[in-house]
């Protein structure tokens, strides 16, 4: 006997009441690519196959795998924003970065010309010092020497009183003493020329005689080593006339306690303050010739 298309088409029905013969009958049947074509057309089939065939884990698993790739193309999208905002802020930080270095490297310029100014202002101020203390300096002298010209002005005109009695005067100041200085070292043979200006006796603050006694005194408001020796010098090119000659220093104080025993070695009379040296209390005890 031989089975047609209609007896296979009945044959579904003639089996719904033996599930056994069914389990044959589709062992008979199927194939791999028989379930797959059927797998493909009938998805009702297809779904009743996942569930006999799969857990129900697995079966979740698409959705798993579908809220999964949700969630990272959602928190891929939330990173690339704050990726942005991350290099947004570098470069905001790296513009800021490189405004500082510009603000300190201006800073650092307007440190130097602080600094030079600074250099500039002192080394101004330290010229400015030196010329006032220069300034200082040169009044005190300025004041030092009219000081110095009042008291020998003073001296000068008191030199009567300063020896005794006599003649004499400033040779500067009164041309009869110059004179008389000048006859005294033509006729004593004394060349000037040959005698260094400075001990010149002429130069000297007063001239003073008694006959052929002669002082010749050197003023100083504060008598020092050089009016000693300057007295000393210029009362030799006196001698050299002729003449007996004290030299003597006069003043208000001694320079330096030291000066008066150089005055006493080179043998340089003195009225220093109120204190007159023996050779000159001699020299005013002379009578006037």
């Amino acid at each position: 006997m031989t089975l047609t298309k209609d007896d296979l088409r009945q044959l579904p029905r003639l089996l719904e009441d033996d599930p056994e013969l069914q389990l044959e009958v589709a062992r008979a049947f199927l194939n791999e690519a028989t379930v797959t074509q059927l797998m493909r057309q009938d998805p009702q089939l297809r779904e009743a196959f996942y569930r006999a065939v799969m857990t129900e884990r697995l079966l979740q698993l698409p959705d798993k795998v579908e809220q999964l790739d949700q969630f990272v193309r959602q928190h891929a999208s939330q990173t690339d924003a704050r990726l942005q905002n991350i290099e947004q802020t570098q470069a905001v930080m790296q513009t800021d970065l490189e405004q500082v270095k510009q603000t300190q490297a201006v800073m650092q310029t307007d440190l130097n010309q602080v600094k030079q100014t600074q250099s500039t202002m002192q080394a101004t101020l330290n010229r400015v010092e030196q010329e006032v203390h220069g300034l200082n300096e040169w009044r005190r002298g300025e004041e030092g020497r009219r000081d110095g010209e009042r008291y020998e002005r003073r001296i000068v005109s008191s030199a009567l009183a300063l020896f005794g009695s006599g003649k004499g005067g400033s040779p500067e100041r009164d041309f009869n003493v110059r004179r008389r200085l000048e006859e005294i070292l033509v006729r004593g043979g004394v060349d000037l020329l040959q005698e260094d200006e400075a001990d010149y006796p002429m130069l000297a603050d007063i001239i003073w005689w008694k006959g052929d006694h002669f002082a010749l005194a050197e003023v100083s408001l504060k008598v020092n080593g050089e009016d000693v020796q300057r007295a000393k010098r210029r009362a030799e090119v006196l001698r050299k006339a002729g003449v007996e000659v004290l030299p003597v220093v006069v003043g208000s104080e001694w320079a330096h306690p030291e000066t008066r025993e150089l005055a006493v070695r080179e043998g340089v009379a003195w009225r220093v303050g109120k204190e007159y040296s023996p050779a000159l209390i001699e020299y005013r005890r002379l009578p006037d010739e």
